[in-house]
């Protein structure tokens, strides 16, 4: 039987019978013979007798060969005969002729010469359904060819495996095709990242597709794949078509998955469809070479380079010492010596006092650098892979021009040119980052000069308008924040008021102009700190969140010598309004936060506290607001008994029952004392239940002040202008309120007074006034002080989790603190499942045991993210890792490792973005589908936790004690088992620690995810996977106690793990299975092996059956 060659691969032709036996030979023997020969002659032939013979066999040999002619036949036993072409040969010249190859065009057609010389490197012979496909291969490739082309140049110059020539630098690794298909979303839950990476190395290695290498003998090590690691352009793009067919058609080679029905997608379709959606949307770009073209054409980026031809001329000879050209090591030497091959974080110096403009970042690395001198180098036949190693005069240029447009890639702010000249100036040691970023993003302000020609307002005299000018001139506001920039604007505010602030000025500085306007006024006048103290009284300008103190602060540090003239008064001032509006300006961590920025800040002091005719003209209008709205009478119905009772008590402690036309009254003194002790009298910041900013509510002694005057009826003569009856308190009272709140515009003026009555009567505002949340009321957070140890859980354990919680840091997630008690609870409960995976994966980075186990690292996240399936379609590995930049910069790390806090923190962060993956925290107005809480109990319950694994693990246990031929492989294997338990296990122990269980299983390499390929006639993979999560949920499952496994148990636990490695094969029995992984763990039988074994049988039985 005979299986001819395909046309097409993977399309078999139906298997073709040849037979010649040896009485068809007898029979043309005998039929060649011509009649007349005599008896003697029977038993011979002559020759011409003989190609007779020959003839007849091949007539009789390929009879059933249909589509061959009698011709055909008889020139295939002639091929047979003489040893040219075997059956197989003859018969699939018959049957399948070659189909015909198509040719590319030739250079004369304007073909690109380096795409096709890069085509016929191409080995595409092994791709199924090769070459039916082929012409239509070549126009996708060749119509993509020149982004291709700088989607490899990409990965390849700034992966992070790194490269140490010209060469490594156009070449592709692993890391860096992983790189692209993780950010092209290549890999799926159908076609894992392990199966691209087996056509990565399928497409390195000069093997053939599926050839087994012979095993080694005993105490040989197995030879390493042929290859050198590294992808040229025709192996990329080898490996582009081969990853569009197998992700097309994830399940193809599987076992009954081998023909052309199970291709739902062929070539060249899926190869469309992965150029089109994944690789050329996704992939990055070399943008590097169109910047080259760039700075050639560009006149700026020319200009800028002229200026510096001179100084770059000399610098070249001295670095080639008289030679044509430039070495690459000496280039990169170079850059390093004059500091421009590095990463760092730049600010810029602002021109605004106190502002901090933010870092942006730079960074120039060493590929990057050695990309920029490959893509530098002008040969316009350099094939990817073969860059040169030196570069001349012009191409140097080009790649310091280049580096610079890296370097400064990230500040959008800057032109190439711009780019191009910094770097310039950084080389030549002209400027530094700083000056080089402050030059382009932080323009000069200019300073206001028009007081010089400002003239005096309509109304305003001479003489107001020259103290005004004067004055001005000698301000010093040069340590404001945000200075200069609102210069002018302040000028312009102060200008039309400042004859009222030089009135308050001298009134308390008991100058001789008090009162009597700016006319006769001095500069030279001063105020001392006791008076300052009294206008700050006065004003209400202190608040709790601002006391005196700070006010003193600034008042010293303007006048040292307690002595504050005009210019300085005005000066404080601004300082003032500038602290005042942001309280937690020069705080750490807000050392220039500045929210409420001039002149807004210094607009509303004014008005609101230092300009006393403003605040009367305002409260004239609340109380004439308060009469004509509101019913005082039912107002103050319920609150009037109370109020009654304190105003009478206050007048007889503190006025000895002073009385009017029979009535007890109040003196202004006395309702300030009254309101001081109550603590209605002060600042505080409120926040709207409908969200926006926090405002003030505020009340100063001489709003209260104010307010005593407005409420009198004035018909009590001398004694009334100076007292109060309760009916008038009781205006008072609602004034106040009025006042206090009049910023929090959700309040209506009934709740205005009834927030106010309520404080002075001794009630919380919150009750009074629910509309309203003060900020100063904290979240209720974890107490630790009353957390106590879980049930199971040591001392030890517990400490470590207080201990870790403490350095936890979870205020930058959604919502904190609302959920932090919940989060606390999921965390605390599966503290030791969670601890434990840590310390496997950390250690898994480090088998050497060193400081690097304490800690994950990038790619141990990422293996631990592949095992415990954390990636999904709506949130990718691309955004895990993201995460994992994020906690570990949040912490002002450089260390690209996380510690337990951190991992802890990563995991929480994971559990709310990838339950909510389109939520945008930033967004007003928005809310999560899930919540924190609930996500991080599903995903710990789901995928990290071993108790909730355990629970899926142990019904496997009662199958596996229930199968009868699985307990006599245990029986027959006992001796061996025990000799295994007793190398990992000192003798003085007797049992087995699950560490030293997970360490002996990860030691013979079965503590893995492993796709095998399977051998001929069944094909396909298998995914035998063996995780941690696995094994030590196996330890667990069979562990009788916290002390360890003893022998006994030793068996079951290893037939338990082979079950769950081999539970995806679902073809093998119980007993197979773990058969298999004992022949792994004696390293007598490796997974292929295993399965070959094991599934032959059950292959030929059900040829359709599937192994994922």
């Amino acid at each position: 039987m005979v299986d001819p060659t395909p046309i097409v691969k993977g399309v078999p032709l139906p298997r073709r019978h040849s037979n010649l036996s040896w009485l068809d030979a007898k029979g043309a023997f005998v039929t060649c013979q011509s009649a007349d020969d005599a008896d003697d002659d029977a038993q011979m032939m002559t020759f011409d007798e003989f190609v007779v013979c020959l003839g007849l066999c091949g007539h009789i040999k390929y009879e059933e060969i249909t589509e061959m002619s009698l011709p055909q036949r008889v020139d295939g036993i002639i091929a047979n005969y003489l040893g040219e072409k075997d059956e197989h040969a003859v018969i699939t010249e018959a049957v399948a002729p070659p189909m015909e190859r198509f040719t590319p065009p030739s250079l004369s057609s304007g073909v690109d010469s380096r795409w096709l010389a890069t085509w016929q490197k191409m080995d595409l012979s092994h791709v199924f359904g090769f070459p039916a496909w082929e012409k239509e291969v070549y126009g996708l490739l060749e119509g993509s060819i020149k982004e291709l082309r700088s989607i490899f140049t990409q990965y390849s110059k700034v992966g992070t495996a790194g490269s140490s020539s010209a060469h490594a630098a156009e070449t592709m690794q692993q890391s860096e095709l992983i790189n692209l298909a993780l950010d092209c979303g290549i890999a799926s839950e159908a076609f894992p990242m392990a199966r691209v990476i087996g056509i990565f190395e399928h497409a390195d290695q000069e093997d053939a597709l599926g050839m087994s290498m012979p095993k080694p003998a005993k105490g040989e090590k197995r030879a390493k794949k042929a290859g050198d690691g590294n992808l040229e352009l025709h192996e990329f793009l080898t490996v582009v078509v081969m990853l569009a067919f197998q992700r097309a058609n994830p399940r193809f080679g599987e076992v009954g998955y081998t023909d052309a029905a199970a291709v739902a997608n062929p070539l060249p379709g899926c190869l469309e469809a992965l150029l089109r959606k994944s690789l050329l949307q996704s992939a990055k770009r070399d943008g590097v070479a169109s910047v080259k073209a760039a700075i050639n054409d560009d006149p700026d980026v020319q200009v800028a380079l002229w200026s510096y031809k001179a100084n770059l001329a000399k610098r070249w000879k001295l670095l080639t010492q008289g030679e044509k050209v430039l070495s690459m090591d000496a280039f990169l030497e170079n850059l390093f010596d004059r500091g421009i091959i590095r990463d760092q974080m730049v600010a810029p110096t602002s021109a605004v006092v106190g502002a901090t403009p933010p870092a942006v970042h730079l960074n120039l690395s060493l590929l990057d650098a050695k990309g920029a001198f490959v893509t530098a180098q002008k040969d316009e036949n350099k094939q990817p892979g073969q860059a040169r190693t030196t570069v001349d005069y012009d191409e140097w240029i080009v790649s310091l021009a280049l580096c610079g447009h890296i370097k400064y890639e990230e500040v959008g702010a800057m032109s190439l040119a711009q780019r191009v000249s910094g770097l310039m100036a950084n080389y030549m040691g002209e400027k530094n980052e700083v000056d080089v970023l402050t030059e382009v993003l932080m323009p000069k302000i200019e300073r206001f000069t028009g007081y010089g020609t400002a003239k005096p307002l309509p109304g305003q005299d001479l003489a107001a308008h020259s103290l005004f000018i004067e004055s001005w001139k000698a301000l010093d506001l040069s340590r404001v924040v945000g200075f200069p920039a609102w210069e002018k604007e302040v000028f312009l505010l102060l200008q039309p008021i400042f004859g009222q602030v030089a009135d308050v000025f001298y009134s308390y500085a008991k100058a001789v102009g008090a009162g009597k306007g700016v006319a006769s006024a001095k500069l030279d006048e001063t105020l001392q700190q006791n008076e300052l103290a009294s206008l700050v009284r006065d004003t209400g300008l202190a608040t709790d969140t601002f006391p005196l103190a700070r006010v003193n602060t600034i008042y010293a540090q303007i006048t040292p010598d307690d002595a504050l003239t005009l210019p300085g008064f005005v000066t404080l001032l601004v300082m003032l309004a500038v602290a005042r509006a942001n309280p937690s300006l020069g705080t750490a961590g807000h050392e220039n936060a500045v929210e409420v920025p001039l002149p807004g800040c210094l607009a509303t002091l004014l008005t609101k506290h230092v300009l006393v005719g403003a605040k009367k003209a305002k409260q004239a209008e609340l109380k004439a607001e308060l009469k004509t709205k509101l019913d005082l009478k039912s107002l103050f119905s319920s609150s009037r008994g109370p109020l009654r009772t304190t105003f009478e008590a206050a007048c007889r402690a503190r006025e000895k029952s002073r009385s009017l036309f029979g009535s007890l009254v109040m003196s202004c003194p006395t309702l300030v004392a009254e309101m001081k002790e109550r603590k209605v009298i002060g600042a505080r910041m409120v926040s709207p239940a409908s969200g926006g900013a926090d405002v003030e509510a505020q009340l100063a002694v001489s709003d209260v002040e104010r307010a005593f005057v407005s409420c009198q009826r004035g018909d009590g003569g001398d004694e009334g202008n100076s007292t109060i009856d309760f009916e008038e308190f009781l205006l008072c009272l609602a004034l106040c309120g009025a006042v206090k709140y009049q910023e929090v515009t959700e309040m209506s003026n009934e709740v205005k007074v009834a927030t106010l009555v309520a404080t002075y009567l001794g009630q919380k505002e919150e009750v009074a006034a629910t509309q309203v949340a003060a900020t100063s009321v904290a979240a209720a957070r974890v107490d630790l002080s009353r957390v106590e140890g879980l049930p199971g859980q040591s001392a030890a354990e517990h400490e470590k989790w207080i201990a870790t919680w403490r350095k936890m840091d979870l205020s930058t997630l959604f919502g904190f603190p609302a959920w932090e008690r919940d989060v606390f609870d999921v965390l605390h409960a599966a503290f030791v499942d969670l601890l434990n995976l840590f310390e496997y994966y950390s250690y898994c980075g480090d088998e050497a045991g060193g400081a690097a186990a304490s800690t994950m690292q990038q790619t141990e996240l990422v293996d631990l993210a592949l095992d415990c399936g954390l990636a999904t379609k709506d949130f990718p590995m691309t955004r895990i890792v993201s995460l994992f930049d994020v906690v570990n910069r949040s912490r002002g790390a450089t260390d690209s490792d996380l510690e337990l806090h951190e991992f802890l923190e990563l995991m929480t962060a994971l559990a709310f973005a990838r339950a909510n993956p389109k939520f945008d925290p930033k967004a007003r107005g928005g809310a999560p589908t899930v919540a924190l809480p609930e996500a991080l109990a599903a995903l710990v319950d789901s995928q990290l936790s071993r108790t909730s694994h355990l629970e899926r693990v142990r019904p496997k246990l009662g199958a596996l004690l229930a199968d009868v031929p699985t307990t006599a492989v245990l029986r027959v294997h006992e001796v061996a088992l025990r000799s295994f338990f007793a190398d990992a296990v000192p003798a003085r122990d007797g049992l087995m620690s699950e560490r030293a269980f997970l360490q002996q299983l990860s030691s013979v390499g079965l503590m893995k995810g492993v796709i095998v390929k399977l051998p001929p006639p069944i094909g396909g993979e298998a995914r035998c996977d063996l995780t941690w999560l696995d094994a030590s949920a196996a330890y667990q499952a069979c562990v009788p106690s916290e002390l360890g496994m003893p022998v006994k148990e030793y068996a079951k636990c290893l037939a338990l793990c082979g079950m769950l490695k081999y539970q995806h094969c679902s073809p093998m029995t119980i007993v197979q299975q773990v058969a298999g992984f004992l022949a792994n763990l004696a390293g007598r039988m490796d997974e292929h092996e295993v399965l070959r074994t094991s599934l032959s049988s059950a292959a030929a039985q059900s040829p359709r059956s599937t192994i994922p």
